[in-house]
């Protein structure tokens, strides 16, 4: 079984990349997921030599792109100050000679600094407010951002694995700095709040023959009637009566989503697949989203058989401090898995740091229910982490 963590680039610089890998080896951890590009946080470092609190270049490549392609394109990441081809490298020649799998992590539509720098980009929510740190997949200039990234990497970097991470429609809630929603918002208000309507969306809903405008006025009335009292009690609403809202046009709508971003992640995967050796991996957010499976999709729009159906490892994230929902969740997920058509490695995440992680216990309870239904796991994050979590983690694995 393989074991991995999530490694960001200053961690590896900031400590020297042969005694980080050195220290990970030792706890019976074989790989490393480092980032490639991000978006942004406010990340304290407990154990990191030159710094303890640290401000990530919002939405920064962490790679040199190839010019080819970086200098035409509409869309243009910054490129961090901390990173080059020689440190990806460097790491690659590192990890090899220690018989480590280097996986690149990589993001997708989860990126602020684009969204506000380009925000014909951004998702648009029904009451036409930009989302500015949701990217939306209709957008074709966001397609071909991701498409040259993904070949660039690929052709011009080697890996044993490229992990694509939020390639959907991201959630409402995500944690952006300083967020604030004082009043109580339902799953179903949560989902209708994170649809996007941007006109590249619903252009590409009345070219299928989608009543767009139905759905908008439903959508529109559900989200003001919940607002006009919001601590009033909540209704429940299923997969069926969402699926029929607008006279059935929901339903269309959301396969529309599916297919946006299965089409999306398959483009993807045919570029890694083209161009290199790597397996394509897929992180899956699924597990954390309240309205739960809608038969093997999530309200994201990730479509589990697609996935499947183009990638060799599927990552789903249990970020669970109770037990007993982490236990229900992987049951669940199980179950969906159960349904494909076509069998993925599933190589859990589990969230080594507080609040879901906080002893050798939390750990080795979460380890020893995954083991029977993984091929690995990847613990998050190195840098977050104490040292002493590594010892944890040698053990709950062992």
């Amino acid at each position: 079984m393989e074991h991995a963590v999530w490694i960001y680039p200053w961690d590896l610089l900031d400590e020297g990349i042969p005694r980080v890998l050195d220290r990970l080896q030792s706890s019976n951890i074989g790989g490393i997921n480092v980032a490639v590009n991000y978006h942004t946080g406010r990340f304290f470092l407990p154990h990191n030599p030159k710094r303890k609190l640290y401000y990530p270049e919002p939405g920064a490549l962490y790679f040199e792109p190839d010019p080819a392609w970086y200098q035409k394109s509409k869309i243009k990441p910054p490129v961090s100050k901390l990173t080059s081809r020689d440190f990806l490298k460097q790491l690659r020649e590192e990890t090899a000679r220690r018989g480590m799998k280097l996986t690149a992590w990589s993001l997708g539509l989860h990126n602020s600094f684009i969204g506000f720098n380009y925000p014909d980009t951004a998702a648009v929510n029904v009451f036409g407010d930009l989302d500015y740190t949701s990217l939306c997949p209709a957008n074709e200039d966001v397609r071909k951002l991701f498409l040259d990234m993904y070949t660039d990497l690929s052709q011009n970097y080697e890996f044993d694995s490229i992990l694509i991470e939020s390639m959907e429609f991201m959630p409402f809630r995500h944690g952006y700095h300083h967020e604030v929603i004082g009043v109580p918002i339902s799953d179903a208000e949560d989902f209708f709040l994170s649809l996007s309507f941007s006109p590249h969306l619903c252009q590409k809903a009345q070219a299928a023959g989608i009543d767009i405008d139905a759905i908008k006025k439903f959508v529109r009335r559900q989200l003001e009637d919940g607002f006009a009292n919001p601590f009033a009690a909540k209704t429940k609403m299923s997969w069926s009566e969402i699926e029929s809202a607008a006279g059935g046009q929901m339903k269309s709508f959301l396969e529309l989503r599916e297919e946006l971003v299965g089409a999306l992640i398959k483009d993807i995967s045919q570029c890694i697949t083209s161009y290199s050796l790597a397996k394509v991996a897929v992180l899956d957010f699924g597990p954390l989203y309240p309205l739960g499976p809608r038969n093997v999709s999530w309200q994201s729009g990730a479509n589990l058989e697609v996935i499947a159906g183009c990638a060799a490892e599927l990552h789903p994230t249990f970020y669970f401090n109770n037990l007993q929902v982490f236990r229900q969740k992987v049951d669940e997920y199980v179950g969906v898995l159960s349904k494909l058509p076509r069998s993925i490695d599933m190589i859990p995440a589990v969230r080594a740091v507080l609040p879901q992680v906080g002893s050798l216990d939390d750990l080795k309870s979460q380890v020893d229910y995954l083991k029977p239904h993984c091929k690995g796991m990847t613990f998050y994050n190195y840098g977050f982490m104490a040292y002493e979590t590594l010892d944890w983690i040698s053990e709950s694995v062992s």
